[in-house]
């Protein structure tokens, strides 16, 4: 049920933000700080 919900919620999204819906992701990617730590993540591995 909560995969239903949750998959309701992710269509509701995905239809309203459509066209524009990869520069948000892009900017909410950058302006979160994830690139950061991934990036920081990945100099490790070395």
């Amino acid at each position: 049920m909560i995969k239903f919900i949750l998959g309701i919620v992710i269509g509701i999204g995905l239809a309203t933000y459509y066209p524009e819906i990869t520069n948000t992701l892009k900017e909410f990617f950058l302006d979160s700080g994830a690139r950061d730590s991934i990036v920081e993540t990945l100099k490790e591995v070395k």
